[in-house]
């Protein structure tokens, strides 16, 4: 569906993305230097590996630009399958708030 929905950007010189190469980007950006990355993660790691898996809705795929129209994304709406798993959500932003705190960034 994703690939489908991004198709006609082709025209403009922009390629579509294979399902497989699809990622989660924060809303919120912040840098790391180099050699905190690695540290990063791995506390991210250690932080949501008690964590439990969300069951969530998808949304229709919406296709954003940036401001000189040179990029494309395609996005997703989540929302949480049931009240247990917007629990969970919360609680898996406080853990990632937790590590960027930790690593002096803002939540």
């Amino acid at each position: 569906k994703v690939v489908a929905a991004l198709g006609p950007l082709s025209a403009s010189g922009c390629e579509a993305v294979h399902p497989a190469q699809l990622h989660i980007s924060l809303s919120r950006t912040f840098t790391l230097r180099r050699a905190q990355l690695a540290p990063f993660v791995d506390a991210l790691d250690r932080a949501l590996s008690a964590r439990r898996a969300l069951q969530l809705r998808v949304g229709p795929v919406k296709v954003l630009a940036n401001e000189t129209q040179s990029c494309f994304f395609g996005t997703v709406a989540l929302t949480p399958a049931s009240p247990a798993d917007a629990e969970e959500a919360r609680a898996v932003l406080n853990v990632v708030d937790g590590v960027l705190g930790y690593f002096q960034k803002p939540p």
